[in-house]
């Protein structure tokens, strides 16, 4: 009688650990991660009488093998800016990369071979940083090839750098040498120098400001879960390259661009990280606007 009561309570209790390994919830899956960045430019448009020229500067120094605070270096981060603008150029653009490295030190850097928006885009991607070139320098080299006013007229001049002066030069005077002269610059700038104060100053010989450096913050956008009546905001973020966690599943990017510019549907899918990528700059045309998506295996967080 013993021996059967015993088989009987070690049954009920196979019985139960069964049961409850039937109930036992599954762990959650891992999230979807985005992350969204925008290279924006001024909003004015340039008065060109034939196609625009754009002229795109990428600062190679050694100060640029610093990282940015939670993302790759600088030299990277400019590598792919500038890549990213070059293969969103409008058809008929002439385009000119001058790299603000090499074996001189402190010089107006060395100007690619021209070729297809492809072409240099992929010889950007495999730059390396070296030695330091003065942005001043180059500025100033960038103006002295231009050959005429109507040629500055329709030139664009776009710097991806971190704005180190270990080289020296007088970069505000570089700038309006170079603005004055009738062309627009852009700064787009890596890390934490500021913009000099006196770069606000300066004023183009005709029609409104032709510069803009990058240091206001990146615009806001918000992750909306597509279907359904209304939109459901999943998130809100800086278009900054920070990376949030998401719900899987279908979702748009609203982005406070002027004009607004919504994205998607992108299916954001359990345990990826998908990169938007936009290029905002109006002053290269209608087509100056254009993004790029791409998904990967997220890396698993960090304890």
């Amino acid at each position: 009688m013993r021996r059967a009561r015993l088989r009987a309570t070690r049954g009920a209790l196979a019985l139960a650990g069964l049961l409850a390994a039937c109930v036992r919830p599954h762990s959650a899956p891992p999230p979807a991660r985005l992350s969204v960045e925008v290279l924006g430019g001024a909003a004015r448009v340039l008065p060109a009488p034939g196609p625009a020229a754009l002229v795109v500067l990428v600062d190679q120094g050694e100060s640029m093998r610093q990282r940015l605070d939670g993302g790759p270096s600088r030299a990277a981060a400019a590598r792919d800016g500038a890549a990213r603008l070059l293969r969103a150029a409008p058809p008929g653009t002439e385009l000119a990369v001058r790299v603000l490295a090499g074996d001189g030190l402190c010089d107006a850097g060395t100007v690619l071979p021209a070729g297809d928006p492809e072409l240099l885009a992929r010889t950007v991607s495999q730059l390396e940083p070296r030695s330091s070139s003065s942005l001043p320098a180059a500025l100033d080299a960038v103006r002295l090839g231009l050959r005429d006013s109507e040629q500055a007229a329709r030139t664009r001049v776009v710097a991806f750098t971190d704005l180190d002066a270990r080289c020296g030069g007088d970069l505000c005077a570089a700038a309006a040498a170079l603005v004055g002269a009738g062309s627009a610059l852009d700064l787009v700038v890596l890390g934490g120098h500021p913009a000099p104060s006196c770069l606000a100053g300066i004023e183009a010989s005709q029609g409104p400001p032709g510069f803009l450096a990058h240091a206001a913050p990146p615009p806001a956008f918000q992750v909306e879960a597509e279907g359904g009546p209304e939109a459901q905001v999943l998130a809100e973020g800086q278009a900054g390259g920070s990376v949030l966690e998401l719900p899987p599943g279908p979702a748009r990017i609203a982005l406070g661009l002027e004009p607004p510019l919504v994205l998607g549907p992108f299916d954001l899918a359990s345990g990826t990280l998908t990169r938007v990528r936009v290029v905002d700059l109006p002053r290269l045309g209608p087509a100056g606007r254009a993004w790029h998506v791409e998904t990967a295996p997220a890396e698993p967080a960090t304890p």
